[in-house]
């Protein structure tokens, strides 16, 4: 084989390593707070605030995070964030999701709501991370754990 092909061949085989390595790991995302900031007579408007920690050696841009949330096995809402967030490498950012929630199925909630009781929640959807052609990714979104009553009536802040 000649000098050419074998130098064609290992830029080739740099080139499917390089693009290999590029493929993000996708961001962990927690549910850190979620508290409510008004009630109406239809309607309970929520704040959550999510951390996205990016595992990556490069930084991110998350273009938007499509979410349902259950609150002891109740939809309580679902929507889109509204604007893109970049996580640096290796670092965490927070993105606030405005929620409004059927002050019906909130009422569901009450009694757990009044003892004070811890409540399951899952957060459940996608994270559409940006960038250019096979950068660009969406990840599932998966996040269940407990949150306090306490911090559901937090009341107006």
């Amino acid at each position: 084989m000649s000098v050419f092909p074998r130098i064609l061949l290992v830029l080739t085989l740099v080139l499917f390593a390089g693009c290999a390595s590029m493929r993000p790991e996708p961001p962990q995302v927690s549910l850190v707070g979620l508290q409510v900031q008004e009630l109406t007579l239809s309607h309970v408007n929520m704040l959550a605030e999510l951390s996205l920690f990016n595992p990556n050696r490069v930084g991110l841009t998350i273009e938007e995070v499509d979410y349902a949330l259950s609150l002891n096995g109740i939809r309580v809402s679902s929507g889109k964030s509204l604007a893109a967030v970049k996580v640096g490498a290796g670092e965490s950012a927070n993105v606030s999701l405005r929620i409004a929630g059927s002050y019906l199925k909130m009422l569901q909630l009450i009694t757990s709501l009044q003892r004070g009781d811890e409540l399951k929640y899952l957060l459940d959807g996608a994270v559409k991370v940006g960038g250019l052609g096979v950068l660009g990714r969406t990840f599932p979104l998966r996040e269940e754990g407990l949150i306090s009553a306490e911090t559901l009536g937090g009341g107006n802040p």
